[in-house]
């Protein structure tokens, strides 16, 4: 048997509990992963609250990444064996004591990198870069504005844009923060409690906005990033927070913020000569695991350089407990980079 963290209902944190399960088989082109760590996401909180569509029903064990070592391998498995470490992408499960995952989403953790670190490594990096440089098409020259730069995504976000002579704008929501993120490399930091933040941005860019906006937020608030943006730039739209503004599922922020973009209008994008790029980082590692692959490899070789350094803003036991405390932490919006579950040794 093994144990895993379940979500048991719909609702708060607390609904986070300990489950004994029956190991998962592995198929040919599976391997099984003993966890050490398991990296928290937003998505998480979603599912637990009983509003991410992608979830499958409740109960369930969330999360999407882990990393750990292989103690198990499929019979067509190669480049693999026992014992490696390795990091990957799970379809739900990653609260888990072991998971069983495809090879296509697992990649092997360089020497010298923490596994717990590597569990802050795949969601958030993979994420950022392609809604940077895939979705944003970013290039030197350009500008863009982070919402929510202190998070897990936001964090990878500023390091991976160090050095590429684009201008980067970033928000939070505290002082702290926009000093954090001054010293990760924004050129403007913005504290969205203080002011307006579209007013900021038309004044810093002179009135002309930025060329990709990575919005985690959604909701009517996409009409805002709209409008942030400069003639021909891109909304890069990679979460919907917003229709979650609390721990248990509210069916007023629901009617006023998801149906708003389950039934967009998009005429108005015609006259602002903008776009909107929707990103589904599961669903893309699954239709294009060999760009996924080229990505990862780029991206764990500079963590191993010491150019990228994940950054942990909390750890929290990998056990219902400690879930429930890493999704109180995360929603109440205390986090600097990755919340992370590390099992006991």
């Amino acid at each position: 048997m093994a144990r895993q963290v379940m979500i048991s209902k719909a609702g708060g944190p607390d609904v986070l509990v300990d489950r004994e399960r029956v190991p998962e088989p592995v198929g040919a082109t599976d391997v099984r992963i003993e966890v050490a760590a398991a990296g928290v996401n937003f998505a998480d909180v979603a599912g637990r609250i009983g509003t991410y569509q992608d979830a499958p029903p409740i109960p369930y064990c969330p999360g999407y990444e882990v990393a750990g070592t292989i103690v198990e391998i499929g019979r067509e498995v190669t480049g693999f064996k026992v014992g490696d470490r390795v990091c990957a992408l799970t379809r739900f499960g990653g609260y888990s004591e072991e998971v069983v995952t495809p090879i296509d989403v697992v990649w092997p953790v360089p020497d010298g990198v923490d596994l717990v670190a590597a569990a802050g490594v795949p969601v958030t990096y993979l994420t950022a870069h392609t809604c940077l440089f895939d979705a944003g098409a970013l290039v030197r020259g350009r500008s863009v504005l982070i919402l929510g730069g202190a998070g897990g995504v936001g964090s990878a976000a500023l390091q991976l844009l160090r050095g590429t002579g684009i201008t980067v704008l970033a928000t939070a929501g505290s002082a702290s923060k926009c000093s954090w993120m001054k010293t990760q490399g924004a050129d403007h930091a913005i504290n969205y409690n203080e002011g307006d933040v579209a007013t900021v941005v038309k004044r810093v860019t002179g009135g002309r906005g930025v060329d990709a906006v990575l919005d985690p937020i959604g909701g009517r608030g996409i009409a805002t990033s709209i409008a942030m943006c400069a003639p021909l730039g891109r909304v890069v739209l990679f979460g919907a927070s917003s229709t979650n503004p609390g721990k248990t599922r509210s069916l007023v922020a629901i009617a006023r913020e998801a149906v708003p973009m389950r039934f967009f209008n998009l005429l108005p994008l015609f006259g602002a000569n903008v776009g909107i790029h929707a990103i589904n980082m599961l669903a893309l590692a699954e239709a294009d695991p060999a760009l996924m692959r080229r990505k990862m490899t780029e991206i764990l070789a500079r963590v191993a350089a010491g150019e990228l350094a994940p950054v942990i803003a909390e750890r929290y036991p990998l056990d219902g407990k400690g879930a429930a405390m890493a999704h109180h932490y995360l929603q109440d919006r205390k986090n600097i980079g990755k919340v992370v579950l590390v099992r006991s040794k």
